[in-house]
Parts: C-alpha cells; sequence; structure tokens
C-alpha cells in the first residue's frame, strides 16, 4: 500500500480514560486515530469527517463512493490496512463524546468594534454605530489583545485543534495577520466573522491568503453583497458565507436575503446563509429582541431549500431545524449533516483576557451547569488538557451537553 508522501509532524495525546490519541499533522491535512475516537480535518477545502467505534456494515449494504475514497484515504494516512465492514460501520458514528478534544476553538481576539456604516431607509449612509443585537455589548472604546498573549494560549492547546475562529470587531485590528499567521504556523486554519466595513484591498488580499472560511455578517444588503463578490468571486474563496441574526424582529428581512441571493450576480458563489438563531444576551436583550416561532423557522427553513440557495445554521439552531424538515423524504440524510451543540465536547471559547468559558454566551453566567461567573485561566494554566479540558467544572458542562443532545435540547443555558 502506498504511502501519503507528505513532511507530517507525529503526536500523541493521552485522553481522559489513559487511552491514546495519536495525531498526523501535514499541510494539507489533520488526522486523530484512537479507539473509539476519531477524525480527518482537510485543511485545503474544510472537509471534516468524525467517527468512533460502531457495528460492522453488512455485505449487500449500499456504499457510497464518499465512503470508499475514506476508506483508502484512511488507510494511506496510516499506512495499514483496515477491515473495510468495521471501518465502514465506524463511520455511522460521530465518535465519544466523553473522551472528545478541542477541535475548534472560538477566540475573541477584541472587544473593540466601531459597528457597520450602514444606509437608511433613503438610501444615505449612517454613521457607524455598534450593532443593536450584539450580544456581547462590543464598542470602539474596547480593546485588541496582544499577539504574545494570543500566542500564549495558543500554544497550550493541544495538537488537535484544527480551526481557530476568530472574534474580532474592527477588521482593521493591527495584529489581525500574525494571529492568523501564529495559527499558520502551528498546522491551525483560522477564519473569522466580518460585518463588510472597513475594508481596504490589502484586507481582501490578506485575508484571501490565510483564511480557510470568512463570513459576512449581514447588516446592509451592498456592504455584505460586495464584500462576498469581492472574497468568493474575486478572490476564488469556496468557504464564504453570510452570518444573518435571526429572530422575530428580523424574520421579513432574512425572507428577503434569500429572495435576493437567488436573484443578485454577486451571489452567485456565496457558499451558503447561515442563520443563527437569537440568544438573549447583551444589546439583543436590552433592545427587546425576541426569539423566532418554530412555525415561523419552519417558513424560512423550506422557503430555502425551494429557492435552492444553500443555507446552514448555527448548532444552537439544530433542534429547530430538525423539526422543520421533519417530514421531508429525506430527512435522515439532513439529520446526519446536523450537528448540535458541541460546546466543551469538539469546541470551546477563550475570552480576550485568555480566560476559559465552554462558549461565548456562557460568560459569566451563574446558572450556566459549572457556574461560569468565572472562567478558567488559560494564560496561567499548567497543562490545558488537565487544568482546563479535564477541569470538573467543564465536566460539569459537557455532561450536561451531552444529555441535551441525547434528549433533543438545544442549549443547556438558554431557550433557543
Amino acid at each position: 500500500m502506498q504511502k501519503i508522501k507528505e513532511k507530517e509532524k507525529i503526536s500523541k495525546i493521552e485522553l481522559i480514560d489513559g487511552s491514546i490519541a495519536t495525531i498526523k499533522d501535514t499541510e494539507n491535512y489533520k488526522a486523530l486515530k484512537s479507539e473509539d475516537y476519531n477524525f480527518f480535518f482537510n485543511k485545503k477545502d474544510g472537509f471534516f469527517v468524525r467517527f468512533g467505534k460502531g457495528t460492522p456494515r453488512k455485505k449487500g449494504d449500499k456504499i457510497t463512493k464518499q465512503e470508499l475514497d475514506l476508506y483508502v484515504l484512511w488507510c494511506n494516512i496510516w499506512g495499514e490496512k483496515f477491515e473495510p465492514m468495521q471501518f465502514l460501520g465506524d463511520l455511522n458514528t460521530d465518535g465519544s463524546e466523553t473522551l472528545s478534544l478541542p477541535e475548534i476553538l472560538d477566540f475573541e481576539v477584541s472587544t473593540k468594534c466601531a459597528g457597520p456604516q450602514i444606509k437608511d431607509e433613503f438610501g444615505n449612509y449612517k454613521k457607524a454605530s455598534p450593532c443593536k443585537f450584539c450580544y456581547k455589548s462590543n464598542n470602539n472604546k474596547g480593546k485588541y489583545m496582544t499577539t504574545e498573549d494570543f500566542t500564549t494560549v495558543i500554544e497550550k492547546f493541544p495538537t488537535s485543534l484544527c480551526q481557530v475562529a476568530l472574534g474580532i470587531g474592527n477588521v482593521d485590528q493591527p495584529n489581525l495577520f500574525d494571529l492568523m499567521d501564529v495559527c499558520l504556523d502551528r498546522g491551525i486554519k483560522p477564519n473569522l466573522t466580518i460585518n463588510g466595513d472597513r475594508m481596504t484591498k490589502e484586507i481582501f488580499d490578506g485575508l484571501s491568503e490565510r483564511c480557510g472560511a470568512i463570513a459576512c455578517s449581514y447588516y446592509d444588503k451592498d456592504l455584505t453583497f460586495n464584500t462576498v463578490y469581492e472574497l468568493a468571486t474575486i478572490r476564488k474563496m469556496k468557504q464564504i458565507n453570510i452570518h444573518f441574526f435571526l429572530s422575530e424582529e428580523t424574520f421579513e428581512k432574512g425572507v428577503q436575503l434569500i429572495e435576493d441571493a437567488k436573484t443578485d450576480p454577486r451571489m452567485k458563489d456565496l457558499n451558503a446563509i447561515v442563520f443563527l438563531s437569537a440568544k438573549l444576551r447583551g444589546n439583543a436583550k436590552k433592545n427587546d429582541f425576541h426569539i423566532l416561532s418554530q412555525e415561523k423557522y419552519n417558513i424560512i427553513a423550506k422557503k430555502a431549500l425551494e429557492s435552492g440557495v444553500s443555507v446552514g445554521m448555527d448548532s444552537c439552531s439544530a433542534q429547530k431545524t430538525l423539526l422543520a424538515y421533519k417530514d421531508l423524504p429525506n430527512y435522515k440524510q439532513i439529520e446526519q449533516s446536523v450537528e448540535p451543540c458541541e460546546s466543551t465536547l469538539y469546541s470551546t471559547y477563550i475570552n480576550s483576557d485568555g480566560d476559559f468559558y465552554p462558549c461565548s454566551f456562557a460568560e459569566g453566567i451563574e446558572y450556566a451547569p459549572g457556574d461560569w461567573r468565572n472562567g478558567i485561566s488559560v494564560l496561567e494554566c499548567n497543562d490545558f488538557l488537565k487544568d482546563v479540558w479535564f477541569n470538573n467544572k467543564t465536566k460539569t458542562f459537557s455532561n450536561e451537553v451531552i444529555k441535551c443532545r441525547d434528549c433533543g435540547k438545544s442549549c443547556a443555558i438558554f431557550e433557543i
């Protein structure tokens, strides 16, 4: 069997039960192998698959080309031949939730945000101002995280980390590209969400050269669509999305966005519209936004299907999405692609002070499982896995997330 000829970095991690996970990291992919928890991440196109130990497939079961390709790839990566029907059965699982490691990090590197400059009803641009639904309530008096502190935190993470989503405000943060380069130097793919404002050719180029995926939050049609066009069409990036905050107050605007995405030529290379269900914190709570009803969520979910516009959702919306599509003939296929909350299972959050929280919405909340009025300092910890990831406080939260996933509840903290 021919092995993949790439420069490999090989590391091993002891999981919480004492078993060992082996990780191979190359320029093109990262792969983790253990008894009950495995993953493959393609750094070039963002493809990711996670699996554990399942029941072997039976002879005569339908096998897709993608499954066969994955089998060959997995054998090539590890230089050994795995039992085919067992491997294909393993692909039907999602991996052990209790043995998992951080794969994705949401890292807040700025609380400084002037907000986007958007048009009024007469088509005139208004002065930039903080977003009315920003759950962080950020403004332009915030701060930027230093490259030194960022590097210290990143270097404490295990080699299982595949992607870092940088949480920014102003896209012209002076050290933004330095932070991305810290990630890239360590085999981690950076991505981020922008508001489409304050963009320059240099920023467009710098982002497209470094990022795996970029989302543009929707505030103003031209601001967003022009940004998508620059990244997806001009610079040929494949994973360019629009993020849309979905609430009772924004529902009609969300319906219109689907129509506009279907007809506007600037949207021809858009990857997807990603709907983010409202969590009532910060400005969203202060400005009296409301959670979208299931009935209206059904309307917008089905309209997206009928229009042919690709849509996605945050993991907070997983249960609403499954309810919206439960009567469709391809429901089983949809169900496999919907990822419920994975905070402290596979993903985590660090704020701009270098403190760990289960997710950005849990920060400062006493009633979040484990009591997260205060986080756990990553800057000061000695061993991230022992001091943070395997901490009893973190495990209290992750155990509750597992219960929510099992019973079909969207969130361990909020009503969604």
